[in-house]
């Protein structure tokens, strides 16, 4: 679930540290990992044409190559998928539909009916932290997207910021589990990219964001682990 968040922070440190070769094989590997690697690739290739760097933007922008191959691969071996609305195409809770679906799950939490009324109202609070770090996420991406300096890092942070307006069904931020794992590496790209002064205050809200997000997991986890222990409890 955070590979691709690990690739996202060497993503950052080759950028930061001048690692050309480096970069190449982390690109290559993060759309092999999950789909949203391109935006690395993206964001390696778009300053590079910016700056009329050609050959440069040429040789990142192959580090798409082995996605192709495998997607191409993956076409010719598998049978078609069996007709669904949402299996094909554009996922349902993506653009172009004219949303904000962070916006209305905060406003429509999941009710939990399975839960004890405690631990409804504890999964719907923790909810609502998540998501509004999440929002928080973004907003203090902007300051770092605006006075940050220019390159990768910066166009990878918009991209990935993007995202959270992007992904337009409320559906899909039922659960961190899900809309977590697509955005861990906007949390990474977060933290590693230069902020205005004071930096500490920048890099110390970051990581709230990032910590009220572990929490909401971490108490799915805790569910997961009573239900283990009421059902070995008999034994």
């Amino acid at each position: 679930m955070t590979v691709d968040a690990a690739l996202t922070a060497g993503f950052a440190l080759c950028l930061l540290t001048g690692r050309r070769r480096a970069l190449w094989w982390i690109l290559a590997a993060a759309p092999l990992v999950r789909e949203t690697g391109l935006l690395l690739i993206a964001a390696a290739v778009l300053p590079a044409l910016w700056k009329r760097q050609f050959r440069a933007a040429a040789v990142l922008a192959s580090a798409a190559v082995p996605f192709l191959l495998w997607f191409v691969w993956l076409n010719s071996q598998l049978p078609p998928p069996a007709p669904d609305p949402h299996a094909a195409g554009v996922p349902h809770w993506l653009l172009p539909q004219i949303r904000i679906g962070i916006l209305e799950r905060l406003f429509t939490l999941r009710p939990y009916l399975n839960l004890t009324p405690a631990s409804r109202l504890a999964a719907r609070i923790l909810d609502a932290l998540a998501i509004l770090a999440t929002i928080a996420t973004g907003l203090l991406a902007l300051p770092r997207i605006r006075f940050g300096a220019g390159g990768a890092l910066r166009m990878a942070l918009i991209l990935f910021a993007s995202l959270l307006l992007a992904l337009t069904d409320k559906y899909f931020w039922n659960t961190p589990y899900g809309y977590a794992r697509m955005l861990g590496p906007l949390f990474v790209l977060l933290l590693a990219t230069p902020a205005p002064r004071p930096a500490w205050a920048g890099l110390t809200a970051a990581v709230a964001a990032c910590l009220l997000i572990d929490l909401r997991i971490a108490a799915e986890m805790l569910f997961q682990l009573r239900g283990i222990i009421a059902w070995l409890s008999p034994l």
